[in-house]
Formats: C-alpha cells, structure tokens, sequence
C-alpha cells in the first residue's frame, strides 16, 4: 500500500486490491471518530453500486473485530457532497439557486422548452406516436448531457449565450445551442459552473477545525474539476484521504526497491 501526500491535509492511499483499502478505511474511520457519538461520518463514494459494496464491506469483512453492521455512516455520492456542502457554505439565497440545476429537475424544464422549439432536428426526433414520451427522453438525454458541459466545457456554454461557436465546440446556431439559450432565458439564475468560484472563495474563508475531522473520499476513478478543487480548499480544516484502487500501486512500489 502506498501513500501519496499532495499536501499536509490531502493524501492519496492507493493499493491494487479494493478489499484492502476498505479495511484501511474501517480502520481509520475507528482511529478518527467525529467529535459526537451522535454525529454521522461523512463519506465520498465514487458511485451507487460502489457505494452499496462499501457499506456491505464495512459491515461484514472488513476484518476488524466490529460488529456486524455499519450504522452512523453518511455516504455521499461526490455530486451530493458538493451540492451540500455548497448549501452549508454559501448564503442561502445563492444556495437555492443552484437547485434547479439538478440533473432531475432540470429534464423537466428542458421538457418544456422542446415543446416550443421548432428545429427540424426536434421535430424529425419527435415525429410519429407517442410525442409526450419521445420528448421527455429526449430532455432527460439533454439534462444529462448539459450537465456533462457544465461540469467540463462550460465555456461552450457561455460562448453559446453570447452568441459565439467555442473553440473546438458545436456551432453557435446548433440545435443545443439554441436549447441552451432558450433554457437560460428560463432559468436566468447563476449555475454550478458560475458557483464553482464563489464556493471556493467561502470554502477558503473557514476556520480550520481543531479536531481535523477526517473526510474518506473512496472508489473513485475521476473527480470532476469543482469537487476536486472544492476537496483541495476543504483540506485546509478537515483531513480528506482518497482510498484509490490502481492495478498497478504495488508493481510501482516493487520497482522502487
């Protein structure tokens, strides 16, 4: 098992074999309990099925003499970490702007704004039986796609509303762009990638806890930009360890020797 400090607070662990470095996290989570018994243990998950895996894990094999069940335990997926921890650190009002944002509201808005769109690229999609089911497939589709571009090509999207084609990006007159236009006209309320500057700034702003309460971020194969740089201000007050399963943590390590 390697260590790999990115800063006094910010460390890599990395092992080849994820049922190890589930053992280390139960035992760390033992040597670093939050202040209050009845205070949960936040965690980072990487994604749904890792997140169900874990909490088995924990509970059964982890190899320490525990009981056998995980209890107190908040397992986060990164983007629900992000979203509240963005309520905890900004002021309510900016807060609750970023709601509508959600992949799960924003298809429902989206659906709405396709009914009005008379694209033939729209049209010809939605063409035939079954309009209302087509169309909101198709705004689920694009919630999810949109949310991709705001978390890694939002400048695409604030050439779109200027009327611009990005760099290396769908023309400013593509279908998507128009959505986007039209989805801006309404939801004129600063989004994820606007809020990404402000959060950090705040996050920058907090007193460093005496206690350094520990922040396991596990099973994660990428981060977006905003959850990584938003961990890298957290790790000035709190002790965030990244529990990273790579194939090959232990040829490195033999290599070295």
């Amino acid at each position: 098992m390697s260590l790999l400090p990115l800063g006094t607070s910010f460390q890599v662990l990395q092992h080849s074999r994820i049922e190890v470095l589930a053992m280390q996290l139960a035992a760390d989570l033992l040597r670093h309990p939050p202040a209050s018994v009845l205070t949960p243990q936040t965690l980072v998950v990487g994604h749904p099925g890792m997140l169900r895996w874990l909490e088995r894990q924990l509970a059964v094999d982890s190899g320490l003499p525990l009981p056998r069940i995980a209890a107190n335990l908040e397992l986060l997926l990164p983007w629900q970490w992000l979203d509240r921890l963005a309520q905890e650190a900004l002021p309510a009002a900016e807060a609750a702007v970023l709601l509508p944002w959600r992949q799960e509201t924003l298809r429902w808005v989206l659906d709405g704004v396709l009914a009005g769109i008379e694209r033939s690229e729209i049209r010809g999609y939605l063409a035939g039986e079954s309009v209302e089911q087509r169309r909101f497939q198709l705004a689920d589709r694009l919630a999810a796609q949109y949310t991709r571009y705001l978390l890694y090509r939002p400048q695409w999207l604030a050439d779109w509303e200027a009327g611009r084609t990005p760099a290396a990006g769908p023309r400013a007159d593509h279908w998507q762009a128009e959505v986007w236009r039209q989805l801006r006209a309404r939801l004129p309320g600063p989004h994820r990638a606007q809020r990404a500057a402000e959060l950090k700034a705040a996050l920058a702003r907090r007193r460093a806890d005496p206690e350094q309460p520990l922040l396991p971020v596990f099973g994660v194969s990428h981060l977006s930009p905003d959850v990584l740089d938003a961990l890298a201000a957290v790790s000035a007050h709190t002790r965030v360890r990244l529990y990273f399963a790579s194939p090959v943590a232990g040829h490195f390590e033999r290599g070295r020797r």
